[in-house]
């Protein structure tokens, strides 16, 4: 199975390197060297609990429309429409299919709109 992984890891870093694309991928914490990552790391970072995780991918995306927007509620159509546009484009990126992950952010970000949506209602009342 790790040569299976390894030549695929080697057939997108040359894919990279053609494309002129760096190995690295900031995190909030550094950065990852595509070069050197593990299936094991690759696991940890796609973990609920990791970077690229369900959890910490939905708040980035969370944080930054709800920013985009100013803070405003009144807002919260415009911001969905604009996530959904978002997954809509990477689902016509990738062909027309998304993992099982990418769901699970999207369902996690609409989730945490309605609840912040619906904490901003009942302050207001």
């Amino acid at each position: 199975q790790n040569d299976g992984y390894d030549l695929l890891r080697g057939l997108v870093l040359n894919l990279f390197k053609d494309q002129g694309i760096d190995y690295k991928i900031a995190t909030g914490a550094g950065e990852i060297d595509l070069t050197t990552l593990t299936p094991e790391d690759a696991q940890d970072l796609i973990a609920d609990d990791g970077y690229f995780g369900v959890e910490q991918t939905s708040q980035r995306i969370f944080d930054l429309a709800v920013g985009i927007a100013g803070g405003d509620p009144t807002k919260l159509d415009a911001i969905k429409a604009g996530v959904d546009k978002g997954f809509q484009e990477a689902y016509d990126a990738f062909g027309g299919w998304l993992p099982d992950i990418s769901h699970g952010t999207y369902d996690a970000v609409m989730k945490k709109l309605d609840d912040w949506a619906g904490e901003s209602d009942s302050q207001a009342s």
